[in-house]
């Protein structure tokens, strides 16, 4: 009895199960094609063609990510903009990010891992899972809600490959190289928007300075995207540097192509995130060296002064929001924590879309305050709202990230998705602290800096949700630290 219950143990392995179920559905897929190309229709053939070819990319990862790289962060952007036949584009990207999630549970599966999982992606597997129920008492109809869980949920795939899939170590350094040169390339693009497609766009374009990341018709797009990719950019080539793995001319170079973006934008965060970005890829000296931390503190205010001048002319020579530099101050701490709403004067601000939750939540809605409405519920586009916010007023309730992820998923939610962001940077930071000297270190620490900064981004706008181009560059960079932890799990 003992060995026909092991036999059957032996027989019924998850990894021997994931097998057959493989092998069953490329049997299925098989036939189902074969009865498509009997038909002669042609757009069925090439509907089915296109689902062989991406069942084919469940077993090929690497490819898989790498399209999504390039295809994110570079190719979807401007040919959606461009070329209006191929507004839709972005969607094939997303398929890819949802392959992508089932090539990690493939091998989660196949493989046992010999290392503990890290903190920070059980809790991201929580908050998928968690976000995916939350449909069941959503206050948006079933489409909505549908809607909701691809936004939020499109791109968690590169994350989990990272963390599962043992990629080798070159594969990972080209594609460390493949985000680097993707920032250094924005320079020209950045330069032809602000000087030439800016100036022909009816309205009042803002944001309309986004590199090869997405761009609306009407002059809106991931602006802050691009200016969080090139600040995570400045803090890697300092962390190359600290390494000796770049001389000052090649430093030099290099900070030139990563700041044009900055300088012809008009993203003011980035006059907090360079100085947060540097403050922890130099922590370490605070403690070890205070005075050569002191000197480069100096140094880098200096700097960034100098920039700042060269910023403002920029603004009011070339802007069409030019405005004198009191008033231009003004505004900013208006929207940011005053009362004036941020895309209209009576609707909400960065400050203000937290008071608004809690004045419509708080104990007097004690579910909503804890479980949220459900995914879905707090989307607030221009070309539709759902109908939690337009119970609302049609106020912009995902204003940022942080308030987005407040209505649609509540207390509950919010704390797993900053769980996230707050494990990995810990983690990061003793990746850092143990790493051996050279690559490995300036890799780490340009991590642990891409994910602070990214975790404040929650409480500035809502690329985070909305976005997919922050989505990849975030999710690789959380994954990014998971496949360090594999590589190195004596840092734990």
């Amino acid at each position: 009895m003992k060995a026909l219950a092991d036999r059957a143990a032996e027989v019924l392995r998850p990894d021997r199960l994931t097998i057959w179920g493989l092998t069953a559905a490329f049997l299925a897929m098989a036939a189902v094609g074969g009865l498509v190309v009997s038909t002669g229709n042609v757009i069925l053939i090439a509907l089915a063609l296109g689902g062989m070819i991406g069942v084919a990319l469940l077993g090929m990862p690497a490819i898989t990510l790498t399209l999504i790289l390039v295809g994110a962060l570079v190719l979807s952007g401007p040919l959606a903009f461009y070329v209006q036949a191929l507004d839709k584009l972005p969607w094939l990207f997303a398929i890819l990010g949802f392959l992508l999630a089932g090539s990690a549970l493939i091998h989660a599966g196949l493989h046992r891992r010999d290392t503990p999982t890290p903190l920070f992606v059980t809790l991201a597997v929580c908050f998928v899972v968690y976000a995916a129920a939350s449909t069941a008492w959503a206050d948006v109809p079933l489409a909505e809600a549908v809607k909701g869980l691809k936004r939020q949920l499109q791109y968690w795939g590169v994350l989990f490959a990272f963390a599962v899939v043992a990629f080798p170590a070159r594969t990972v350094r080209a594609w460390v190289l493949l985000l680097l040169g993707i920032t250094l390339v924005q320079a020209p693009m950045s330069v032809y928007q602000r000087f030439v497609l800016v100036p022909s766009m009816d309205g009042e374009p803002i944001d309309a300075v986004v590199g090869t990341l997405e761009l609306s018709q009407i002059g809106t797009g991931a602006s802050g995207v691009l200016a969080l990719m090139q600040v995570c950019a400045i803090a890697a080539l300092a962390c190359a540097w600290r390494e000796r793995l770049l001389r000052a001319p090649a430093l030099a170079a290099g900070l030139v192509l990563v700041f044009v973006p900055l300088l012809v934008g008009e993203v003011n965060v980035i006059f907090l995130w360079i100085p947060l970005a540097l403050l922890v890829v130099f922590a370490d000296q605070l403690l070890a060296n205070p005075l050569r931390f002191v000197a480069g503190f100096v140094a880098g205010a200096a700097a960034l002064v100098a920039f700042g001048s060269a910023y403002l002319v920029w603004q009011q020579t070339g802007s069409h929001t030019a405005e004198p530099v009191d008033e231009r101050i003004e505004t900013i701490l208006e929207y940011n924590i005053g009362e004036t709403g941020y895309s209209n004067k009576t609707g909400l601000n960065r400050k203000t879309v937290y008071q608004h939750w809690w004045k419509q939540h708080g104990f007097q809605d004690p579910r909503a305050t804890v479980f949220g409405h459900g995914v879905g519920s707090a989307f607030s586009a221009e070309d539709g709202r759902s109908a939690v916010s337009l119970r609302q007023g049609g106020l912009d309730l995902d204003l940022v990230s942080a308030s987005s992820v407040l209505w649609d998923f509540g207390l509950v939610g919010l704390a797993l998705y900053l769980g996230v962001f707050a494990a990995a940077a810990a983690h990061a930071w003793r990746l850092a602290r143990t790493a051996r000297p050279g690559l490995e270190r300036a890799l780490a620490r340009s991590a642990l800096a891409a994910t602070v900064l990214a975790a404040s981004s929650l409480v500035y706008s809502n690329a985070m949700v909305m976005m997919p181009s922050q989505q990849v560059l975030v999710f690789s960079m959380l994954g990014f630290i998971a496949w360090l932890a594999r590589a190195r799990p004596r840092a734990r």
